[in-house]
């Protein structure tokens, strides 16, 4: 019996070769997190249905391009399970915590399935009673007459059952060391067994992961007849490598003045720290402390230490991570070892096949020794349904992660990524790093991080904060109207060389930038203006930011922003406005103004206003924390020392957190609710209370659930937005995204279209249906490739604001 048929050579890969092979690469993966055995058996009974004549002969249709061989026509990701479940589902609960474990593996290994959905369907007991159209009988037969011994798998299932075992009692002692605080027994029993239902699911996406990349693994060297893309430098070598061009780097660059100083004592407070084991750390940083090359040093010197199989850098927005990612490769000067994941990264026409091949292999597996990615694909990897994501979660067992801007974490994903990162550290030895200016206090939650015993890499961050303090916070009272904040902005820059003013929302950020344009075209004042929202594709602003480095301190200078400017953006103002925002917030635009201490002996200033005309009805985020800033600020003109006598210390930022994650709305949010299923993920990957209920209602108790996993996986995987699917992409005519419109709009050849897209992603906005609604008004929207792709029309994106609804283009410009 064949499992594959290579369509190049013709050459065939027997199903007992196939489940070997695959079983021994999962036990090579499973054995660097103890669970060898249980992975082993997972990869040999994974493929099992395919033991029969019906599965070959559709393989060879399908092969041969007839009619009715589609994939996934013929079920062979069921009989395995079925075996394992009717075998060992008995005993113990360790052990039938281990067959079901194995068995939704298996049949999740196409794509995830929910033990028990939302809607009370206990999904995993009907597959494991629905053999019909397996053949299960002549599968079974097969494998026993291919020399396979049941009492062998019986001994590797009881070695199996140990692992599990271990792996119960360290999920036991973490869920109680999380819940040690609460006072009230009931309560606190109760959040033990919803941390290990979830620890279960979590072990569960770890196992299923090792199962998908063993499987791939195996298939791809067949199918391909090459190996080359593993990496097969020693990872010792490699760390070796990368310190010695690191501290080379870092060598170049010693100076003499304050700030310099003081972010080579970071630096070397990191080096110091990176001795100490595995754990789950703070960089608490100031704004301007070169964080970046810290945390990296950190990385490197520890991942040699401990051999660690990768590091892995994490940011919240492209901006930060493409600009950090440069830093990288730079410092590190080993292009080849460094990974970039995320949207913007295009494949180049002239490359070389078998590098196309390579880096899509990487980014399939993140099997490479530094990988830069955004939030997204981390969370993604963490929790999404898709297969692809969750065979990536292997790589993060024995790895150092870095969480840049850890501030910017969605507030609805907190719970989750905090109980993952738990897991991630006490299960599968990660380090994780947590850097930012604004610490939040995560271990304050209803579903707390568990940081280690030390948890700050910098040991007195509270004196640093005040030698680099660089500005001073000052409320401006009552409330602008645009008008009121342009005569503002206008009486400021007469006295400053350069100005950000960063608003909450897009429409008020284009007005107020109208309204100064207006202003100095009348009174023919030299002054630079610059406009930058999500209003404008990403290369758009990219090219902007690049203008703004280029001017600052040649000329004088007005930017009007969104919060896109305020995180990890390396420029410096000499002052900021900012409308009322979370205290994390104003800190980070504090940090683009005085950045790099260039007003002598002074402080800059950054002024908070009240803007009259601000909406933050659908920015749920930014509302809740101007109002917990607010409160800050009032207490702080009454009790300044209760703050440490700034706004933007450490301790102001703790009073703030406190505020910001204890509110009850906060609370729910932060268990990513999923409001059409009336729950949460939290719950969906523990309890599934909502889908418990619904089966007694549906079926009543005298249908007994002989299965000890209830979480709904799949559901929960496909509720998880972090980017708000709400909104629309746009295709736009900027530069390049013109001749990209116009190509879409001809007739592209079919090879060509994929990379055509990939390019566009730079290109596009994404928009509100209200905002799509009135461009469908006035005629701004056309369809390209049969309706799959929405392209706005010439005259309705401006060269300074993006794009515009009412496809005015007499607007004016100041240079």
């Amino acid at each position: 019996m064949i499992a594959h048929i290579n369509e190049k050579s013709g050459k065939e890969q027997s199903v007992l070769e196939h489940l070997e092979n695959t079983a021994k690469i999962a036990g090579r993966i499973g054995s660097e997190v103890n669970l060898e055995n249980l992975s082993y058996i997972t990869g040999f009974m994974h493929d099992l249905g395919k033991w029969r004549k019906t599965f070959e002969n559709y393989l060879r249709d399908a092969i041969a391009g007839k009619a009715g061989a589609y994939r996934g026509s013929v079920n062979h990701s069921s009989a395995g399970a079925i075996y394992i479940y009717n075998h060992y589902y008995k005993g113990s609960r360790e052990e039938k915590l281990t067959a079901q474990l194995i068995s939704v593996a298996i049949f999740s290994h196409h794509g995830l399935m929910d033990c028990l959905t939302p809607e009370g369907e206990p999904t995993f007991m009907k597959r494991i009673a629905s053999i019909q159209d397996l053949e299960y009988e002549e599968v079974i037969n097969n494998l026993r007459e291919n020399l396979f011994c049941e009492e062998h798998l019986d001994e590797l299932f009881r070695a199996a059952v140990e692992e599990v075992r271990q792996f119960q009692r360290k999920i036991e002692k973490l869920a109680k060391q999380i819940t040690s605080l609460i006072t009230d027994e009931k309560e606190r029993r109760k959040k033990e067994v919803t941390l290990i239902t979830y620890f279960h699911s979590v072990l569960e996406r770890m196992l299923l992961s090792i199962l998908i990349e063993a499987d791939r693994l195996d298939t791809a060297i067949f199918c391909m007849e090459r190996s080359e893309f593993i990496c097969q430098e020693e990872r010792k070598d490699i760390w070796t490598s990368l310190v010695y061009n690191l501290e080379s780097y870092l060598e170049q660059y010693q100076k003499s003045d304050k700030i310099s100083i003081l972010r080579t004592k970071i630096s070397e407070e990191c080096l110091q720290f990176s001795k100490r084991p595995a754990g789950i750390y703070r960089l608490f940083v100031p704004t301007g402390g070169a964080k970046t090359l810290s945390s990296l040093r950190y990385a490197v010197h520890h991942a040699k230490k401990y051999n660690k199989k990768r590091i892995l850098y994490l940011a919240p927005y492209l901006s930060i991570l493409e600009q950090n990612a440069e830093v990288f490769r730079e410092a590190l000067h080993r292009e080849e070892f460094i990974l970039e994941h995320h949207s913007n990264i295009i494949t180049d026409a002239n490359e070389e096949t078998w590098e196309v091949d390579r880096r899509k292999f990487l980014t399939e597996n993140w099997e490479s020794p530094i990988i830069v990615t955004t939030f997204v694909q981390f969370l993604n990897t963490l929790f999404s349904d898709s297969t692809q994501s969750v065979r990536r979660f292997h790589s993060l067992a024995d790895s150092v992660i870095i969480v840049d801007e850890i501030q910017s974490m969605p507030l609805k994903i907190v719970s989750n990524f905090n109980l993952a990162i738990n897991f991630l550290h006490d299960m599968l030895n990660a380090t994780v790093i947590l850097c930012s200016a604004t610490q939040p206090e995560l271990e304050g939650v209803e579903y707390p991080l568990y940081f280690s015993s030390e948890k700050d890499i910098i040991k007195d961050y509270t004196s640093l904060y005040q030698e680099f303090k660089r500005v001073e916070i000052i409320e401006k009272e009552g409330l602008f109207d645009i008008e009121g904040l342009k005569r503002f902005i206008v009486e400021i820059i007469k006295k400053q060389n350069s100005l950000l003013v960063i608003l909450n929302t897009k429409i008020i950020v284009k007005n107020v930038y109208q309204e100064l344009l207006h202003y100095y075209e009348e009174c023919n004042d030299e002054v630079k203006i610059i406009h930058l929202s999500n209003n404008m594709c990403a290369e758009h602003r990219l090219r902007k930011i690049e203008e703004l480095k280029e001017t600052l301190g040649k000329e004088k200078i007005i930017c009007i922003s969104t919060n896109l400017i305020e995180a990890g953006v390396d420029l410096s103002f000499s002052c900021v406005i900012r409308s009322f925002a979370g205290l994390d917030s104003i800190a980070q635009a504090a940090g683009r103004c005085n950045r790099n201490g260039e007003i002598p002996d002074g402080l800059g200033i950054v002024y908070l206003v009240n803007m009259k005309d601000e909406s933050l009805d659908m920015l749920e985020q930014i509302r809740i924390g101007a109002e917990c800033s607010k409160g800050i600020v009032k207490d702080y003109h009454i009790d300044c020392e209760a703050y440490d006598n700034s706004l933007l210390s450490p301790k102001a930022m703790k009073i703030f957190y406190q505020s910001y994650y204890h509110g009850e709305e906060q609370k729910s949010l932060m268990r990513y609710p999923i409001r059409k299923l009336n729950t949460s993920m939290i719950e969906l990957l523990s309890r599934n209370k909502v889908g418990m209920e619904a089966y007694v209602d549906k079926y009543g108790r005298e249908q007994p659930l002989d299965m000890l996993l209830f979480q709904s996986f799949k559901s929960a995987g496909k509720s998880l937005e972090i980017i708000d699917q709400e909104t629309i992409s746009v295709l736009v005519p900027y530069e390049e995204g013109e001749g990209i419109i116009a190509r879409l709009n001809g007739e592209p050849d079919l090879e060509e279209i994929p990379s055509l897209l990939k390019q566009a992603q730079r290109y596009t906005v994404n928009l509100y249906s209200h905002q799509m609604k009135e461009l469908n008004k006035n005629g701004a929207l056309a369809n390209l490739l049969e309706g799959n792709i929405i392209a706005l029309k010439g005259g309705f994106y401006d060269e300074n604001i993006g794009i515009r609804v009412d496809g005015n283009m007499q607007f004016l410009t100041v240079d």
